[in-house]
């Protein structure tokens, strides 16, 4: 029962995520900003502790993981587009 809602939850919150970040552009200033908006938009949504967490492995693959309630939610690369001096976040599948 608990794992059929936890999964409920995490589609939940994976599709709100995508909505707010996914293929978003963002200057380096306001990338993290951007980040913690969403953990704290999900948080105060779903009363859950949320958090983005960058570790060495992820770091050198430009990648940042959100967790809620400890649970790995889902996945996004943000590379930097030289052309456009911009961030670009895109959900890794």
């Amino acid at each position: 029962m608990i794992s059929e809602v936890m999964e409920e939850a995490e589609v939940k919150i994976c599709n709100i995520v995508r909505e707010k970040l996914h293929n978003k552009k963002a200057s380096f200033s306001d990338i993290q900003k951007l980040l913690d908006e969403i953990a704290d938009f999900v948080g105060d949504d779903s009363g859950l502790n949320t958090k983005w967490v960058l570790d060495q492995q992820s770091f050198q693959k430009s990648e940042t993981t959100f967790y809620a309630a400890g649970y790995d939610i889902c996945t996004y690369c943000i590379k930097y587009d030289l052309e456009q001096n911009l961030f670009i976040a895109t959900e890794v599948l």
